[in-house]
């Protein structure tokens, strides 16, 4: 017997749910042994916390990218990459954006 991971039993809880018109959606969620709110969350449209982005976050990902290439051409230099200098590249990137400076601890 084939196992299914959770997402491809969610997909089939919906998909029985869009041709079945007898069953109700807990009844079709026991049968796939799945949580109802886990796929009625999924028909909402609702976005899992886990893969949503914090508000608290001040770089985009590409500016963290590059602040990441930066360390790691200084690496490659040989030069140790300090605190200091990583603090001053993030704080000059939030600097042209307006935002508010960092401190690195």
């Amino acid at each position: 017997m084939e196992i299914q991971t959770k997402e491809v039993q969610i997909i089939l809880v919906i998909k029985a749910i869009q041709i079945s018109q007898k069953l109700n959606q807990y009844s079709i969620a026991k049968i796939y042994k799945v949580l109802f709110s886990i796929f009625s969350n999924r028909i909402a449209g609702r976005i899992y916390y886990t893969k949503t982005k914090a508000n608290s976050l001040k770089l985009t990902k590409l500016e963290e990218e590059v602040i990441c290439r930066n360390i790691l051409e200084l690496d490659s230099r040989r030069f140790v990459p300090w605190f200091t200098s990583i603090e001053n590249i993030v704080n000059y990137i939030l600097e042209l954006q307006g935002g508010k400076c960092i401190r690195i601890y």
